[in-house]
């Protein structure tokens, strides 16, 4: 079922997507190029965000219809979502079931099922990277949130040193 949403109910959710592409290329990033050893805490931690947006960045992405009643879409902030899906095609390979399992098993369950599988950061950045930059430009300009007008695309600021001001959530 799914549940008409205002204007100004997308523009917030819209704040939160923003925050998780710009994390999300963020963590990429320093993944990528850090130096922290395997099994460092830091690191790890770094690897089980990066899960963890991988997983809903993908939902929000290539699901159509909502699991869950309050779930938010990528349909829900294009202009044309007949158009989004054609343009988006199918989910690639690398952000399928498997990922999703991953993510699950290595940060959102404990299971006696070992996961030793190694995050391969590059395929799935180069998996989710062209649906995100089409979603960007299939975008609603109405539902866009401040974050999308006052910083641009969460890609170009997760790729350089500038951040953003912290979200009165993540406040100390």
């Amino acid at each position: 079922m799914d549940i008409e949403r205002g204007v100004e109910e997308k523009r917030q959710v819209s704040n939160r997507v923003w925050y998780e592409i710009w994390m999300l290329s963020c963590l990429v990033r320093m993944l990528t190029s850090s130096d922290l050893e395997q099994g460092h805490p830091v690191r790890n931690g770094l690897i089980e965000s990066f899960a963890i947006r991988v997983r809903s960045l993908s939902d929000f992405l290539y699901e159509d219809k909502p699991n869950k009643p309050n779930d938010a879409l990528a349909i829900h902030f294009v202009r044309d979502p007949d158009m989004w899906i054609l343009s988006r095609g199918a989910k690639p390979p690398d952000l399928g079931r498997s990922t999703r399992t991953h993510a699950n098993m290595q940060v959102a369950h404990i299971t006696y099922e070992e996961q030793c599988k190694a995050w391969d950061f590059g395929a799935i950045w180069r998996a989710i990277r062209p649906a995100i930059q089409l979603f960007i430009g299939h975008q609603d300009e109405a539902l866009l949130g401040h974050r999308w007008q006052d910083y641009g695309s969460p890609l170009e600021v997760g790729l350089s040193d500038q951040v953003p001001p912290v979200h009165p959530r993540y406040r100390t």
